[in-house]
């Protein structure tokens, strides 16, 4: 595999809203002094998978729903909690300029010779939602765009008018 290549790996708002709960039920225990092996042990994972998990705040975009209840029980949260998730009406669909925007995006982040995960580390961005981004699945947020411009080290508002350019390319 190339530096070039982009591992996609599909978003999905669920999963990733359980998997931030359960992060934070980790995260807490860790504060409270549980070591990473303890947590480990209760979640029957590797310390390596716990490790991994603090310290690229990453994991749930290849885990399991099925794992993500088994997490849930060992850590004492209420499955309501992972399955009662907030009303998204305010999410927003994504648009020819969205898509065009992600065409723009990935080849940015190729020409820069990134890998999603590389990318993902480097913005602090979850891995799942830059794949969401680059490929046109959800819009890219304000904070989103500037982090990613950043590692990529063009700017915006270049990225913006090539991904205009190509959406009214796209409607003629």
């Amino acid at each position: 595999m190339t530096h070039s290549t982009i591992l996609m790996v599909k978003y999905d708002p669920e999963n990733a809203q359980a998997w931030a709960i359960i992060m934070n039920k980790i995260r807490q225990e860790y504060a409270e002094g549980n070591t990473q092996l303890s947590i480990a042990q209760k979640l029957g994972v590797t310390k390596v998978a716990v490790s991994r998990w603090l310290s690229e705040d990453r994991g749930g975009e290849r885990t399991t729903f099925g794992d993500m209840l088994r997490y849930a029980k060992a850590l004492g949260i209420p499955y309501n909690e992972l399955i009662d998730m907030p009303c998204q009406a305010n999410q927003l669909e994504t648009t020819n300029f969205d898509k065009a925007l992600a065409t723009i995006l990935t080849q940015a982040v190729a020409d820069a010779d990134l890998t999603a995960a590389e990318l993902a580390r480097q913005t602090g961005l979850p891995e799942s939602q830059l794949t969401a981004i680059l490929t046109g699945n959800i819009p890219a947020t304000g904070a989103a765009l500037h982090k990613i411009c950043t590692v990529v080290e063009v700017g915006a508002s270049i990225l913006l008018k090539k991904a205009e350019k190509l959406m009214q390319k796209g409607l003629k």
